[in-house]
């Protein structure tokens, strides 16, 4: 099953890894979880930190990255 869900570019200290805030602002204390994904599975220009994007799960992974600009 896919879903779409909200996310935001957390910095990642790990090289060749970017962390994303799935699902912020869900549920109490602004809910959502980090995921930690391969840089080259965002795009060059999404990486900075704080930019929204729009994720496509299925099944607990990550499938597509748009800006939320470009809605899924």
């Amino acid at each position: 099953m896919k879903i779409n869900v909200s996310a935001k570019v957390f910095a990642s200290l790990f090289p060749g890894t970017i962390d994303l805030h799935l699902a912020y602002g869900y549920g109490l204390n602004d809910g959502g979880y980090l995921v930690r994904v391969e840089t080259v599975k965002v795009p060059s220009s999404y990486r900075m930190p704080n930019t929204k994007l729009n994720v496509e799960l299925e099944d607990g992974e990550i499938i597509k990255i748009k800006s939320e600009n470009n809605k899924l």
